[in-house]
C-alpha cells in the first residue's frame, strides 16, 4: 500500500506541474497559482507520509463520511500539521543545518504567499484581476492575458520541486534502505512498484 500512495501522489504532483506550466503559458496565472498551492499541499503530505508511518495512516484511512472526514483531516491533516512533520523530517536530514533552516522558511514563504490568491482575501483576488504587462503596466486578464508574473508563479513551484524531491530522495535513501542498492541500478529505480 505505501508503494501505491507514492505512486498516486508522484503521479498527481507531475500532473499537477504540468498543468501549472500551461496555464502560465495560456495567461492564467492566478489559476496557476491555486495549483501550485495544492502542489505544495500534496508534496507536504508525500513527503509527511514517507517519514512517519503515523501519518501515512491517518492519511489512508481517513473516514469516507464528510463530517467524519473533515474532523479527520483538521485533527490528523490539516496543511499546518503536515507542514510540522515536514520540518521534522527535514531536521532528521543528515547534514541538517543553516542552510537547510534557510529552505525551512522557503516552505512557508511559498506557503503563505500562494494562499492570498486561494483564499477569499480582497488584495489577493484583486491582484489576480489583473496581468502585469512587460511595461509595468496592469491589465484586465479577462480570458486568459500572459503576465510577467508568471515567471514568480514558476519560481514557487520549481522551488517546491526541488525541497520536494531533495527531501524525498533523503527519505528514501537514508529512511528506507534504497542505499543499499548500487547507483543506476534498475533494481532501485522500482522497488516502489514492486514491492508489495
Amino acid at each position: 500500500m505505501p508503494d501505491t500512495v507514492l505512486f498516486v501522489l508522484a503521479t498527481n504532483l507531475t500532473n499537477c506541474a504540468a498543468s501549472v506550466r500551461r496555464l502560465c503559458c495560456a495567461g492564467f496565472d492566478s489559476q496557476a497559482r491555486h495549483l501550485v498551492r495544492l502542489f505544495s499541499e500534496l508534496a507536504d503530505t508525500m513527503i509527511a507520509i514517507a517519514d512517519d508511518y503515523e501519518h501515512f495512516r491517518n492519511y489512508v484511512a481517513a473516514p469516507q463520511q464528510d463530517l467524519e472526514h473533515h474532523w479527520h483531516w483538521r485533527n490528523h491533516l490539516n496543511p499546518t500539521i503536515t507542514r510540522k512533520r515536514v520540518f521534522a523530517a527535514m531536521e532528521k536530514m543528515p547534514g541538517y543545518d543553516e542552510t537547510l533552516k534557510e529552505w525551512t522558511g522557503r516552505f512557508d514563504e511559498n506557503y503563505r504567499w500562494l494562499s492570498a490568491f486561494s483564499h477569499a482575501r480582497w488584495i489577493g483576488q484583486a491582484v489576480s484581476a489583473y496581468s502585469r504587462q512587460p511595461s509595468g503596466l496592469m491589465r484586465p486578464s479577462l480570458f486568459g492575458v500572459h503576465s510577467t508574473d508568471s515567471s514568480v508563479t514558476l519560481a514557487k513551484l520549481g522551488t517546491h520541486m526541488f525541497l520536494t524531491v531533495s527531501m524525498l530522495r533523503s527519505l528514501l535513501f537514508n529512511r528506507h534502505g534504497w542505499d543499499k542498492f548500487p547507483a543506476g541500478s534498475r533494481q532501485a529505480e522500482w522497488i516502489l512498484v514492486e514491492r508489495q
